[in-house]
């Protein structure tokens, strides 16, 4: 599917954002389409994590609109901003998987929670974001007891597990080793076969040029926009480091 004839789900216009008096990005509009996997390239210390904080309306900005399928986030009550951000998955940098919980348990806490569905159909409902993402033998493990990789799958199971149309993902490949890099990826891209639309975020560029298509850059509190990843490929392969 051509994702710029897809419907906008999330749209960013004329956005301007400051903290504490300090400018953190200069004015730019953003639009996302509903199935794509998009992607921002974000330098440590580059704000992006209060980018998808305005993308969900947990911040306000300065000046400008943010729009998840035509709403305005910033003029809607709190509790319309409730049921929108219950439609939006989010994949924390650090797994924020309950500690003291199995696997099993943490996926099952939002369902349990959030809805009234009888304790057989959540636990089947567990059991099929497990099977998508491979991790039904750790089920019964806690959190501690599992590697970076298996852990990042848990998180990313929870964060479906409410069935969003959006999901965020904050640095997916963080911590992890090339090849849980290369797995985590994958794993997003079958995420988003199934409709769900992606945002991710981080600064390894081996997932920038493994993922994206359409993508944006933060440099400097300026975020610029780019339709193609062909556009600044080359840019981003020259900062790859060299391998001796």
């Amino acid at each position: 599917m051509d994702n710029l004839s897809a419907p906008i789900v999330l749209e960013l216009e004329n956005v301007y954002f400051t903290l504490d008096g300090e400018k953190v990005f200069a004015e730019f509009s953003l639009q996302i389409y509903a199935g794509e996997i998009f992607v921002i390239f974000a330098p440590s210390g580059s704000h992006k994590s209060d980018l998808l904080k305005l993308c969900i309306g947990l911040l306000k900005p300065s000046n400008g609109t943010v729009k998840f399928k035509g709403i305005d986030l910033n003029n809607i009550p709190s509790s319309e901003l409730q049921k929108i951000r219950s439609q939006i998955g989010f994949v924390f940098q650090e797994s924020a998987l309950l500690s003291n919980m199995r696997i099993i348990d943490n996926l099952a806490l939002p369902l349990r929670y959030h809805t009234n569905l009888d304790e057989e159909s959540i636990l089947a409902k567990v059991k099929e974001k497990m099977n998508l993402l491979e991790i039904v033998e750790y089920q019964n493990k806690f959190p501690a007891e599992l590697t970076p990789n298996i852990k990042k799958r848990a998180s990313i199971a929870r964060a479906l597990i409410m069935e969003p149309e959006i999901v965020f993902y904050d640095e997916p490949t963080a911590e992890l080793d090339t090849l849980g890099g290369e797995i985590v990826s994958e794993i997003i891209k079958k995420v988003n076969e199934n409709g769900i639309t992606s945002i991710v975020a981080t600064y390894n560029i081996p997932t920038v040029l493994r993922l994206a298509k359409r993508l944006a850059i933060i440099e400097s509190a300026k975020i610029s926009v780019f339709e193609h990843l062909e556009d600044v490929k080359d840019k981003l392969i020259a900062h790859l480091p060299k391998i001796k």
